[in-house]
């Protein structure tokens, strides 16, 4: 039997956290067809589980539903991952720099369950940001400036956004032996607790979601073995 050691994560935000998923289907089926295998059954689910929209409405990034509550796709969870990786990997003396081939490892050794998760929403209005309602979810509308051949452009993005205080709940499932410490991980067993907590202690500055570098999706998180 294929050995796995499980963490049971629970994270609250400190910050706004901004929808990324595209509103539109057709682009999981067109612009991201080289990137992914849009008949697979993941691809499929996170498909389902986007909010339906009108042809005609303005596209909006977005969070997947399950029922009525917002959620959030396993992937995002190890995108912040080898995000996360590859910036302490640059720290001296960090536990990250020592895993080689992070990606990979990250790709295949470590695992999100369940596919999709809710997201806890707390009451409380969004401040700092021009926001607006939009089927019931509060939506803001930010510039992106970008340098481009043709000399800077500016556009305008929309995103589903829930407040600071919003909490979810997961495990993180890693294929083989998790030692607890640094000096106990081998080529064998390459992931340590502690280097996941080197990560996830990153999220307090380098959150999830769309717009992440300006400092919006800071989390904090509480991490224990599952028993």
């Amino acid at each position: 039997m294929l050995q796995t050691t499980s963490f049971d994560i629970h994270l609250c935000t400190t910050s706004v956290l901004f929808g990324s998923c595209p509103s539109d289907p057709l682009v999981y089926e067109i612009y991201l067809q080289k990137e992914i295998d849009a008949t697979t059954e993941l691809a499929q689910a996170e498909r389902d589980a986007l909010p339906e929209m009108s042809e005609d409405e303005e596209k909006v990034t977005v969070f997947l539903r399950i029922g009525e509550k917002p959620a959030l796709f396993g992937h995002v969870i190890k995108g912040f991952c080898k995000s996360a990786c590859g910036a302490m990997w640059a720290v001296n003396k960090s536990h990250s720099a020592e895993l080689r081939a992070y990606k990979k490892r990250i790709d295949t050794l470590i695992h999100i369950k369940p596919y999709i998760f809710p997201l806890a929403v707390p009451e409380g209005p969004i401040e700092y940001l021009n926001t607006y309602m939009k089927h019931g979810f509060p939506v803001c509308v930010r510039p992106l400036r970008a340098e481009t051949a043709k000399g800077p452009r500016v556009a305008l993005a929309r995103s589903e956004v829930v407040p600071p205080g919003t909490e979810m709940d997961f495990k993180l499932v890693v294929i083989g032996e998790v030692p607890a410490l640094a000096r106990q991980a081998t080529k064998k067993f390459p992931i340590h607790e502690e280097l996941l907590r080197e990560w996830f202690d990153l999220g307090e500055y380098h959150g999830l979601g769309s717009w992440r570098n300006a400092g919006w999706g800071q989390f904090t998180y509480e991490m224990k073995r599952s028993t």
